[in-house]
């Protein structure tokens, strides 16, 4: 079984926009810190956003570092999500897109850009990476 197919699914996301993501970001120091490359800065603070922010939800005591920062950071992250070329609200990116993304080897990456591949086929080429890899793994 697929892990998922093309017209139900599509790859609005793609290294270009984690760059975007990045860019703005990288403006704070704290952001900086806390992966090497964009990928990993991009998830990390998301995860940690999304990680707090549940806490809150549940009613969850939520230290006054962690609260700083949601207030720091939350409403920056959804004005660059919203004025993005494919707009798209931040947990929904991270709950659904940022996985796979992350899953997808650089050299795949790599070469679906460098084949200048348009974003449905890069998907397309990516998703079928995934099923392979599911199907033959090791």
């Amino acid at each position: 079984m697929p892990i998922t197919d093309n017209k139900n699914y599509s790859f609005s996301f793609n290294m270009i926009d984690i760059e975007i993501i990045d860019v703005e970001m990288g403006k704070d120091p704290w952001y900086l810190t806390v992966g090497k490359t964009p990928l990993e800065r991009v998830n990390k603070l998301l995860s940690k956003l999304h990680s707090i922010r549940v806490s809150k939800d549940r009613g969850s005591h939520v230290y006054k570092e962690a609260e700083a920062l949601l207030h720091k950071f939350v409403q920056q992250v959804e004005s660059i999500f919203k004025n993005l070329p494919k707009p798209l609200k931040w947990r929904s990116f991270l709950t659904h897109d940022l996985i796979l993304l992350i899953d997808i080897p650089l050299n795949v990456q790599k070469a679906s850009v460098k084949h200048d591949l348009a974003a449905s086929y890069r998907g397309a080429y990516e998703l079928r990476y995934l099923n392979f890899r599911r199907d033959y793994p090791g």
